[in-house]
């Protein structure tokens, strides 16, 4: 049995797709079979991040619904051993229960070592429903004070709810300003919210280039930006190092 995550935020503009996306390269880099999957219906993106919006044919609601098997809606990427993408729909559709999507996803991690999966911004009934059968809750938040008061805002509902999984990744953080004070330093932001901060990823261009071209950042060997989500891979994913020697 695999491990499922879920990557969400308290509020839009955050980078979670982009943390998603670069999260599921650096597992399938490992050598670890990796379903990214996107749950944003009506609003999907991890096909163009990923170059692959030609190759979708059937989402995630066809294979709710029965129009297709979950190996016909699974997109390869030929970059990595096993990485497969599922498209979320683009439009919302009635049907697609919640013990339906809860059926699939834990399908595929029965299939999958790992499970990443991008959800809607927002502390939605989905994304409640779905962190009691997530292995991990990855809360992204800028170092705005919107941002981390809506993530200590999210989380806590979701501790009310008895879940007691959630991570945080600060993204799109901007050195300078919080050098000058405009942000609040890592330090002060860790007293602010209640869960460990796993990682850190600076604003770069980059990662808008990477999301037009459809090629993850985490593909340029010897970056920081590599390193970086190496590292966060590995700070709550288990067994990195022998996934790499399988």
């Amino acid at each position: 049995m695999g491990r499922l995550y879920i990557v969400t935020s308290g509020k839009g503009g955050t980078g979670k797709t982009t943390v998603s996306v670069n999260l599921a390269a650096a597992l399938a880099d490992k050598g670890a079979g990796v379903a990214a999957v996107d749950m944003c219906i009506g609003f999907r993106n991890m096909d163009l991040f990923l170059g692959k919006e030609n190759d979708i044919v059937y989402d995630s609601s066809d294979v709710i619904r029965g129009v297709c098997s979950i190996d016909q809606a699974l997109v390869r990427d030929e970059r990595f051993s096993d990485l497969r993408l599922l498209a979320a729909a683009p439009e919302h559709e009635d049907g697609v229960s919640l013990s339906r999507i809860h059926a699939l996803l834990l399908t595929l991690k029965g299939r999958f070592d790992y499970v990443i999966v991008d959800m809607p911004s927002g502390a939605g009934k989905m994304t409640a429903d779905l962190a009691e059968t997530a292995d991990g809750v990855i809360l992204v938040s800028t170092a705005d004070l919107a941002s981390i008061r809506n993530t200590d805002a999210f989380d806590r509902r979701l501790k009310a709810l008895g879940s007691e999984k959630q991570i945080v990744l600060i993204n799109r953080l901007v050195p300078e300003f919080m050098n000058e004070r405009i942000v609040p330093r890592l330090r002060e932001i860790n007293a602010m919210l209640r869960p460990d901060i796993a990682g850190v990823i600076q604003e770069d261009r980059v990662f808008q280039v990477s999301a037009n071209l459809g090629v993850p950042a985490y593909m340029k060997k010897g970056t920081y930006i590599r390193k970086n989500f190496d590292a966060i891979a590995a700070s709550f994913c288990i067994d990195i190092e022998r996934k790499k020697n399988i």
